[in-house]
């Protein structure tokens, strides 16, 4: 069983944004927790519903334990609206790939 921490989160769009999630894998059924040191990780995003819609996707970095974080840059999200999924993709030292859950991030128009 992989289990991953991802909230639902909201942002005003052409902001900085730090999003963190936590993986743990049992029984070799994802990215074994012994080896995260040895994972790389990534988030995908799309418009929610919209899977064949890659917008943009962001390098992970591991920040402890069993935690990633991307950090989103203004120039990530300037001129976006409306919902978005984004996945994990966990990616171990053999090459093995793990999205293990998804979550959705609110980016709200800023005001001008």
């Amino acid at each position: 069983m992989s289990i991953c921490f991802l909230q639902e989160e909201s942002m005003i769009a052409g902001t900085r944004k730090i999003l963190d999630f936590e993986y743990y894998s049992e029984l070799n059924t994802g990215v074994i927790v012994s080896e995260i040191a040895l994972a790389s990780a990534k988030l995908v995003f799309c418009p929610y519903g919209e899977y064949s819609k890659l917008t943009f996707k962001k390098t992970a970095i591991i920040t402890g334990g069993n935690t990633f974080r991307v950090y989103l840059q203004p120039e990530d999200t300037i001129g976006l609206s409306g919902v978005y999924t984004f996945q994990p993709i966990i990616i171990d030292d053999e090459g093995y790939r793990c999205r293990p859950t998804e979550g959705n991030i609110v980016i709200i128009p800023a005001i001008q």
